[in-house]
């Protein structure tokens, strides 16, 4: 039971904090993404930002999702780089910049989320 209490004080504090970042970047990631996939992951920020609604249904997994999320972040990052850069047909081999941008905001999120230690 004081284990219950102690996960739902954590939990408490990662939707305070992480929550609204986290789902700021599932909003850019589900911009710049495209009608056809781009990146077999391009769903990892979509998944990170449901991480509280995992938790929420059960507080038992907290400890293993909190370690997942640690790992999304890192993934997203990369995931989100690889997606700025990527072309989806129109002009050839130029990646277009609306999602450069968007991937670009879901980066400095990212950054901002790992240096303050949430992710």
């Amino acid at each position: 039971m004081a284990e219950d209490r102690s996960a739902a004080r954590l939990a408490d504090g990662l939707k305070g904090d992480a929550g609204p970042p986290l789902a700021r970047v599932s909003y850019y990631n589900t911009l710049a993404a495209s009608w056809r996939v781009l990146h077999p992951q391009e769903r990892l920020g979509v998944d990170a930002a449901q991480t509280r609604n995992r938790i929420s249904r059960r507080l038992a997994d907290f400890r293993k999702e909190v370690g997942a999320l640690r790992r999304k972040v890192a993934a997203l990052s990369a995931m989100l780089a690889v997606l700025g850069r990527s072309t989806d047909g129109g002009q050839k081999g130029v990646p277009n910049p609306q999602r450069l941008g968007q991937c670009r905001k879901a980066i400095a999120i990212l950054k901002d989320i790992r240096r303050r230690g949430q992710g």
